[in-house]
């Protein structure tokens, strides 16, 4: 729970910019494959592994430094209960599942993004033009 919705506000607020700045950048040129492409394949990821080591990596290191001192994990030892088996592999399989979900979500908002400056900023609104000309 901790790896998967404590991220989601964050990586939707980093990711939705990131697509905005991309579209930014590519205005009038690129926007929908500069965005979609960038983002899915790297930035969205990318921007996605950051957050969640930064944020539960660090929450988990810190509890588990914390029960070392205090001899918590001494304690496990002693009802026979291996610390790594019981506290690391839990967490390392939240992990496992949660960042294709969170990398998939961090996705779909940069490219909400983009298509947010692409309609307001770019005026992108899907029109037509009234006459088309060839070249």
């Amino acid at each position: 729970m901790l790896v998967g919705v404590g991220a989601v506000p964050v990586i939707s607020f980093i990711t939705f910019f990131i697509g905005v700045i991309m579209a930014l950048q590519g205005a009038l040129h690129l926007i929908a494959d500069t965005v979609a492409i960038s983002i899915t394949r790297e930035l969205g990821p990318l921007v996605t592994a950051i957050v969640v080591i930064e944020r539960s990596g660090s929450a988990f290191a810190t509890e588990i430094g914390t029960m070392k001192v205090t001899e918590e994990l001494d304690a496990l030892e002693t009802m026979a209960l291996h610390p790594i088996g019981f506290l690391v592999t839990p967490k390392l399989l939240a992990m496992l599942v949660m960042m294709p979900c969170l990398t998939m979500w961090a996705d779909l908002m940069g490219v909400l993004g983009g298509i947010v400056f692409g309609i307001t900023g770019a005026d992108y609104g899907g029109h037509m033009p009234s006459k088309i000309t060839a070249i």
